[in-house]
């Protein structure tokens, strides 16, 4: 049975339907055969024993008085009447003690033995007078396949019986022709349903096996747009919409996963913001291009270029602004480039151009002028005009590295070279720039450790006022003094201070060194002095730079009158309204003002209006060339004529001889700050210097 479940589960689903119709269809012919038969069997015999029930009645009727006269001869006639039916097999009038008076038996067939009553048998053809007791009678009936006892009753009392038994071989034989036919029907309907079957299970297999076959397609081609053909509406037809359902589904999915990975290698390799290729894009590109240029014994220009004061921007004008900035500076590296070259955004606000095929410096020469050129136009966004610049380093391959990280490396230190000496320029390495980034990163550890240590220590440097002839003011400047290089100057630590953020910290130090040494000063009985302390940017980027401030004059007991800030002007340029709240605050306060460096950035000098000034400071660099420099000149002049008509004090600094001295009296400049006068001086050696001078 197991195996032929075992074969049955490895037939195809079309002889599968078609065995299973077949078999149903012999099942139902043949069982309907059977019980047609079984209830001709039925009905037949039923017929022959009421037939014989009636035979029995007529006969023990008839012989009534033959049985009470005890007329053998009467019965035996009575019962022979019975030779007309062929199928009785024996009859018997029995008298009321159970004596056979008369019998019968069809000639030609053999009877049965017969036990007598008082033992023996008795013979085919039972002698009259034969006793056949209840025992046998009943074992005679029930040995006959049909038998009938009839009583034999006169005036009410039983005087004898009569019984028949028959013969129903002829049932057996009508019944073996009814199976003979039935068998031979059953054979023509299979007959005839076989090709039905055939039809039928064609007709319901086929979608199925369609079904199939476009699932297998479906798998070995993985092309979800396959749909199989729907030929009923029946359930094979509710399965095929099913799964040419699932297949949409699963196409629709695809499609949206498709389109995800495109958004996701979007993602990871370019700028979401520019939508230039990222650090990951530009180191894999920058390696293909030097393979090609080994490949091709060709030079590669690698320029890093790095955005000027854009910190300042992005956190005075607000993050959106300083965003729409490196979208349009991103337009404009895009559409400075030639085809065969890239450009993408490695950090926030750092990009990296790579010129392939670079044959002549000149060339690359070229590229980076025009991008400083582009970068000296004013930006519009939202209605206003930044101004911003960029630091450019540059390197080349094989000379400066053979590497992606060599040459990015490279040409990162020799941007911090540009903006070391000022920035807004391009610098190409040198291998000396290598050792100025180490020395780079020398000061950038130690100052993490240089206020920790006390360090630092503070310089003033007078301010001379020249109608008066006295010190008005002085400026207290930072010095390092490290242990291990000794004195190290400002411009060497105060950019990486900036860029480290630890501007941040040392710069309240100074404050409160300063608020401290005025009081000290004070209490040793000197004058009232104005100090000016610088603030950098990243100090001023600070929201709660004022209420700092006004905390340690508080702590300090500092009058806050006889304190001043000096602030750079390119950092005004694009200066928010919360940087000049707190500039307002300390104004308020009676804290002095002043633009230090004033001439130098790219302004509108819009930005005059809004800020609480109280003096300029003529940049060092403009009296240092004063003297050869017509242009020079005459922006001294301008700054001093602008700073009179603002009412506000302007004063030269970096005067360093008696000439630049005469020029800038000689166009009205009266205040001064420089060599000529004193140089920085520590504060045990400014208290003498200053009786002195007063």
């Amino acid at each position: 049975m197991k195996s032929l479940a075992s074969y049955f589960r490895g037939l195809g689903i079309r002889k599968k339907i078609l065995t299973t119709h077949f078999l149903t269809c012999a099942l139902s012919v043949f069982l309907a055969c059977t019980a047609f038969v079984a209830n001709e069997a039925f009905t037949v015999k039923s017929v022959l024993q009421n037939d014989l029930a009636t035979h029995a009645e007529v006969i023990a009727k008839s012989c009534t008085g033959a049985v009470a006269s005890n007329d053998a001869l009467a019965a035996e006639e009575a019962i022979h009447s019975l030779e007309i039916k062929p199928n009785i097999l024996n009859a018997y009038i029995l008298t009321a003690d159970h004596r056979i008076l008369a019998s019968y038996h069809q000639r030609n067939v053999a009877g049965s033995k017969l036990p007598l009553f008082g033992g023996g048998t008795v013979p085919d053809e039972a002698a009259a007078g034969s006793i056949l007791s209840e025992a046998v009678l009943t074992q005679l009936l029930e040995d006959h396949d049909l038998g009938v006892r009839r009583a034999i009753v006169a005036d009410g009392e039983t005087i004898g019986a009569v019984i028949l038994l028959a013969d129903i071989s002829p049932l057996y034989q009508r019944l073996g022709t009814y199976g003979r036919n039935a068998f031979l029907v059953m054979l023509l309907a299979m007959a005839i349903a076989y090709p039905f079957s055939t039809r039928l299970a064609e007709r319901i297999s086929s979608p199925v096996l369609l079904l199939a076959d476009t699932m297998t397609k479906v798998s070995k081609d993985e092309n979800y747009s396959l749909r199989a053909r729907k030929e009923s509406n029946d359930e094979v037809g509710t399965l095929i919409d099913q799964f040419n359902n699932m297949l949409a589904r699963i196409e629709e999915r695809d499609e949206l996963l498709r389109q995800r990975g495109e958004i996701l290698e979007e993602l990871a390799h370019y700028d979401a913001l520019t939508g230039l290729p990222n650090r990951l894009l530009v180191i894999d590109r920058l390696g293909q291009a030097i393979t090609h240029a080994a490949a091709n014994d060709e030079k590669l220009a690698v320029m890093f270029i790095d955005l000027d004061h854009f910190k300042d921007i992005n956190d005075t004008m607000g993050h959106r602004i300083g965003d729409l900035l490196l979208k349009e500076v991103g337009q404009r590296l895009r559409h400075s480039i030639r085809g065969s070259d890239n450009v993408g955004r490695v950090g926030g606000d750092e990009f990296v151009i790579f010129i392939a095929e670079s044959k002549s410096i000149d060339n690359v020469v070229i590229m980076i002028q025009r991008l400083v050129e582009g970068f000296a136009k004013p930006l519009l966004l939202e209605g206003t005009e930044v101004f911003v610049t960029a630091s450019i380093g540059v390197t080349f391959y094989p000379m400066d590295g053979g590497t992606v990280d060599d040459l990015l490396k490279n040409a990162d230190i020799a941007m911090y070279a540009v903006k070391d000496k000022g920035k807004n320029h391009y610098q190409f390495f040198s291998q000396d720039m290598q050792l100025r980034a180490g020395q780079r990163l020398e000061i950038h550890n130690g100052l993490r450790r240089a206020l920790e240590r006390g360090e630092f220590v503070l310089a003033y440097q007078p301010t001379v006022d020249l109608d008066s002839g006295a010190i008005c003011g002085f400026e207290a400047l930072l010095r390092w003094n490290c242990p291990e290089k000794g004195l190290i100057p400002p411009l060497q630590f105060i950019p990486i201070a900036e860029e480290t953020g630890l501007i941040v910290p040392i710069g309240e130090w100074v404050f409160r060194e300063v608020c401290r040494q005025l009081r000290s000063w004070q209490d040793e009985g000197l004058e009232p002095l104005r100090v000016a302390v610088n603030v950098s940017p990243v100090q001023l980027r600070k929201q709660n730079l004022a209420e700092k401030l006004i905390a340690i004059l508080e702590e300090t007991g500092t009058d806050p009158h006889h304190l001043g800030i000096e602030i750079t002007e390119s950092f005004l340029v694009n200066a928010s309204e919360e940087t000049l709240s707190g500039l307002w605050a300390l104004k308020n306060k009676g804290i002095r003002i002043s633009i230090d460096d004033f001439g130098t950035g790219y302004s509108s000098l819009s930005y005059l209006s809004r800020i609480p000034l109280d003096a300029l400071k003529v940049d060092r660099s403009f009296v240092a060339n004063s003297l050869e420099n017509h242009e020079d000149a005459i922006i001294i002049k301008a700054i001093v004529g602008l700073g009179r008509n603002l009412t506000l004090r302007v004063v030269g600094e970096g005067v360093e001889t008696a000439e630049q001295l005469d020029f800038l009296l000689g166009h009205d400049c009266r205040i001064f700050q420089g060599y000529y006068f004193s140089m920085p001086l520590p504060k045990e050696e400014f208290a003498s210097h200053y009786r002195n001078r007063q």
